[in-house]
């Protein structure tokens, strides 16, 4: 499975494409989330578009890297979600803990939407 990243304002974007993980993999996908919150970063959007399915590894380095985020406090979000990767988030479980969108657009949004909202809030 390959990883890029792209940074879109204050959202750290991760286009995974290929086939699922394999044990190696791990190491390095741990290695993207620490360097993540390391930056100070809070919002991390993982774009699943170019993978078809996925593998026990593959839900595994998925769910590390939120709760690696929600634990320093951040969210993630999940854009381009097969109908594959819907079912094997339903089956096992995990699907709550995602919030999950049709585009990458939306996801965006959200995350203004989640940070605006942060702000007024301290504000009153």
């Amino acid at each position: 499975m390959e990883i890029n990243r792209r940074d879109v304002h204050d959202v750290v974007v991760l286009d995974f494409k290929g086939r699922p993980a394999k044990g190696a993999e791990v190491v390095e996908c741990r290695a993207w989330f620490e360097t993540i919150i390391l930056e100070g970063k809070r919002k991390l959007l993982m774009n699943l578009a170019g993978v078809e399915t996925i593998n026990s590894i593959s839900l595994g380095i998925i769910i590390s890297g939120q709760v690696a985020m929600q634990r320093a406090g951040g969210h993630v979000a999940l854009v381009g979600v097969s109908e594959r990767i819907h079912r094997v988030l339903d089956v096992t479980k995990f699907g709550p803990l995602f919030l999950v969108f049709a585009t990458e657009r939306e996801a965006l949004d959200n995350f203004k939407v989640r940070a605006d909202g942060a702000k007024s809030d301290e504000h009153d």
